[in-house]
């Protein structure tokens, strides 16, 4: 080959190769090699999903690797706060909302979203879901992994055979009336199923929430009603009891934290239930459906509430931040993503999203409309601490005193006061 001639193919090459380089994969432009680290906690259905979801996106990006780290909640939190702290953490991290004011008190932030809108769609998301929950400071700390509200569900063949309509606007009154009438006609059957822990936290909170229009415990952990709000909502309770709209205390006593096992309730025998959405798909009767929370005729707040089950963050320090985003965005936008996860996370945020999921049969139709029913409701998030182990144990154990007429409402009352009064700050 003469020296012309080789000179020749080397420019014929090199105009073959570098728009082959250029053009690859129809892109446009050479994508740089990027690989990033994404840890969660779960089980092993949420892993399997998201180890889906992670392949699912690395075939549609051969670019990106994405290398998963997951394990169980344990020593998460630590663990991640030791990452943060030495430059060692993860590009995207699921992270407990709940975490936030410990983070700020600690000076740690993650990536503001807010300034990642030209990569990242917020337009399907709820706003005061994001401002409410996940903003600190004016910063949007992450995104929902997913949604959880709260809902009154019921057994459609007990309204069916008991005549009661289905779209009934429920009143806390009015469940007592329904209820002592269908024990009336039917000593087997009774309108509640609930227990004293369920009687306390999805019952009174909500009943005095309504009524006061208050945060049931404020931020700054002082109480936000009176004795006469309690002594009202454990009247309630008591008149549930009386007026046979719900079995005996002796009865739900047995099914605390598992009012779902009571064979009543399994049999049919039992109509409604205030629950929260993620509880509807995993009941074992059918059909069951679901509604707003019963309400007072002059509440002041509905007391309906969604919270986020967790967040989607990315390290503010990550090399790959746009990069991340773009999984993000993935992650919560792309129904088909929302497929892959279903509601191993919660009910996808992002309507779009959700609205794939249902109709992909990976989230339940009514499980999306509790959730949806609770967002539209919604006026004030609840504080975290109103739902305290501490102050739970103490609400409990005085509905159980009245519901047994051990203490009246007044007596139950007083004591709940004065108890929270001196727990309160120990708790601060």
């Amino acid at each position: 080959m003469n020296k012309n001639l080789s000179v020749a193919v080397v420019i014929l090459v090199v105009f073959l190769v570098i728009p082959a380089i250029c053009f690859a994969g129809g892109q446009g432009e050479t994508k740089t090699t990027v690989s990033m680290r994404y840890s969660w906690w779960g089980g092993d259905a949420r892993n399997k999903a998201i180890v889906e979801l992670i392949d699912l996106y690395m075939a549609k990006n051969p670019h990106v690797t994405i290398e998963a780290e997951y394990g169980g909640f344990a020593g998460y939190y630590e663990k991640m706060i030791t990452q943060l702290a030495g430059g060692t953490a993860p590009d995207i991290l699921q992270v407990d909302y709940k975490w936030l004011s410990d983070l700020a008190a600690q000076e740690v932030e993650f990536a503001n979203v807010y300034d990642l809108q030209d990569t990242i769609d917020l337009s399907g998301f709820d706003p005061f879901i994001l401002e409410s929950y996940l903003t600190v400071n004016g910063r949007l700390q992450g995104l929902p992994t997913g949604l959880n509200g709260n809902t009154m569900m019921y057994n459609v063949n007990f309204f069916k055979d008991n005549g009661i309509p289905m779209d009934t606007e429920w009143t806390w009154r009015k469940i007592v009336e329904v209820g002592k009438k269908v024990h009336a006609n039917n000593p087997e059957l009774y309108m509640i199923r609930t227990c004293p822990q369920q009687f306390y936290e999805y019952w009174l909170i909500n009943y005095v929430i309504q009524r006061t229009g208050e945060q049931f415990i404020k931020e700054d952990y002082t109480i936000g009603f009176s004795k006469q709000n309690i002594a009202e909502a454990l009247g309630y309770i008591l008149s549930c009891v009386e007026n046979e709209a719900v079995e005996p205390f002796e009865v739900i006593t047995l099914y605390t934290r598992k009012s779902g096992d009571n064979p009543k309730w399994l049999n049919g025998q039992l109509g409604m239930a205030l629950s929260l959405a993620s509880l509807v798909a995993g009941e074992r009767i059918s059909p069951v459906d679901v509604c707003a929370l019963p309400q007072l005729p002059d509440a002041k707040d509905t007391a309906m509430a969604v919270t986020a089950v967790s967040m989607l963050s990315m390290n503010k320090d990550s090399k790959y931040l746009i990069e991340a985003a773009e999984f993000v965005n993935f992650w919560e936008n792309d129904p088909e993503a929302a497929v892959v996860k279903g509601d191993v996370l919660g009910v996808p945020a992002p309507t779009g999203s959700r609205q794939a999921a249902v109709d992909a049969g990976k989230i339940a139709d009514n499980v999306a409309r509790a959730v949806q029913t609770a967002m539209d409701g919604m006026k004030m998030v609840k504080t975290l601490v109103t739902f305290n182990r501490e102050l739970a144990d103490i609400g409990i154990e005085i509905v159980e005193k009245v519901g047994f007429k051990r203490v009246t409402p007044e007596q139950g009352a007083e004591e709940l006061v004065a108890r929270f009064e001196e727990k309160l700050p120990e708790l601060r």
